[in-house]
């Protein structure tokens, strides 16, 4: 299938009516710590929520971060916790994590934060009805860039000892490829100022790492599509053969999440069938 476009998946594969979900489908359980032996700030922030689907058994998993730029977005933002809500009444686990902010915290703290919360997945799915083999990660925006992160830069799992062969699949929906610009600024760099080092996922572009569901929006961020669209055939270059990008149509940067709750919405059919039933 080719995926530089909007595809007409919906037209064969129901999944239900705009605003459907309900939440005599799922539960929700809020602000368990992922983090241990932390204090202040970083207690505060390094807390989850999971959206479990009532019928849940060993059931697949997402671990979702918001977006907002690395310095503002939290879990249970409107427009973050529709994505939870969404896959959640599909029979999807959701855990929606908070992360350490920018200025309160620098690079790489964040992505730390992140693999953390990947790592307390792993261990303790089970509990919650999830099985370990199928845990994915995904996120919007600077969610989706931690996301690129933890899938390609493998030092950041391999500090809470896991493998990037763990998670079944990564994500990331509108994600920053090359460095952050929040980065760029903590570093005094211009945001105008493109970078390409160690903290931008183009720099670590690889073969081995797990299928990848890249999307984009048709009006999206100034050179975001093209930028993914280059991170997707850097990695084919390198060899990996599951790596399929996606332009939705007719969404923006901002509402390829907040309107994941229409009839039939493209991004949702995606993600929902990259899970996997």
């Amino acid at each position: 299938m080719n995926g530089f476009g909007l595809i007409l998946l919906w037209s064969i594969l129901p999944f239900g009516k705009a605003n459907s979900q309900s939440p005599d489908t799922y539960v929700v359980t809020r602000n368990l710590a992922y983090k241990t032996d932390v204090v202040g700030y970083e207690a505060e922030r390094c807390k989850l929520d999971i959206y479990k689907p009532k019928a849940a058994k060993r059931a697949p998993s997402l671990v979702w971060f918001h977006g907002g730029g690395l310095t503002g977005g939290d879990k249970n933002d409107k427009n973050a916790k529709v994505i939870a809500e969404v896959l959640a009444d599909q029979g999807v686990i959701v855990l929606m994590v908070n992360y350490r902010l920018s200025p309160k915290a620098k690079y790489p703290a964040y992505i730390a934060d992140a693999a953390a919360s990947v790592s307390w997945a792993q261990n303790n799915i089970e509990k919650h009805g999830g099985s370990p083999q199928k845990i994915y990660v995904g996120g919007h925006s600077a969610g989706a860039y931690l996301t690129m992160m933890l899938g390609l830069d493998k030092k950041h799992l391999a500090a809470k000892k896991v493998k990037l062969s763990d998670v079944a699949g990564w994500i990331p929906v509108s994600a920053q490829v090359d460095s952050h610009w929040t980065v760029r600024a903590e570093r005094g760099i211009d945001r105008g100022t493109q970078v390409i080092d160690e903290s931008a996922p183009l720099f670590h572009v690889r073969k081995d790492t797990p299928k990848m569901l890249v999307i984009v929006a048709e009006n999206d961020l100034k050179g975001r599509a093209d930028l993914n669209k280059t991170f997707v055939e850097k990695m084919k270059g390198k060899g990996h053969k599951e790596i399929p990008f996606y332009t939705i149509k007719d969404r923006d940067h901002g509402s390829l999440i907040s309107k994941i709750n229409s009839k039939n919405d493209t991004n949702a059919i995606l993600i929902r069938e990259f899970i996997g039933r």
